[in-house]
């Protein structure tokens, strides 16, 4: 049933989830996509970022350190 698993490349998958019921009554069914992306998109890196130096510039001005 499982297998050794395998990486997914970049693209959208569907899957399909079933159940049933102890008794052998089909319990529901549940369908949905999954998009994967290789790699971040370079606005995601841009936004990291910009938050790390934003976070670092109120450290700074809250411990009251002075350039220069």
């Amino acid at each position: 049933m499982f297998g050794v698993p395998t990486l997914l490349q970049a693209g959208t998958y569907g899957f399909t989830v079933t159940g049933s019921l102890a008794n052998g009554l089909a319990a529901g069914s549940y369908a949905g996509n999954l998009a994967v992306a290789p790699v971040p998109e370079p606005s995601t890196y841009a936004m990291l970022g910009l938050g790390l130096g934003l976070l670092a510039f109120t450290a700074r001005r809250k411990s009251g350190a002075k350039l220069g």
